[in-house]
């Protein structure tokens, strides 16, 4: 998995662009949570040869949560119905952030 917050050179939003695993059931899309706070699911976007991809725009409070928070669990379903979670760290991501937005 890859996790990387890109920030996009027109009007510098930034969002949460995911390179997940084969084998993914596409339709059930992926489920993410900060910590113990809301469980939101976001659409797989597409699947090519490195794996299924997805972009979550960062809103001003789901960036306010990824920066005070401290895990991001991700869960997906795999096609044959299995449900796995992967756990990111969320430590170090507030000043690589605030590095990069204050990059013009």
């Amino acid at each position: 998995m890859v996790l990387a917050i890109t920030k996009k050179s027109k009007d510098a939003t930034l969002s949460m662009d995911l390179v997940l695993p084969h084998g993914l059931d596409l339709l059930s899309g992926v489920s993410y949570q900060i910590d113990a706070g809301e469980i939101r699911t976001a659409a797989i976007g597409s699947s090519r040869q490195n794996g299924a991809i997805t972009s979550i725009p960062l809103s001003p409070d789901l960036l306010a949560a990824l920066k005070v928070g401290r895990t991001l669990m991700l869960k997906m379903k795999t096609s044959a119905g299995r449900e796995f979670s992967i756990p990111s760290s969320l430590v170090g991501l507030t000043a690589a952030i605030d590095r990069m937005t204050a990059i013009k």
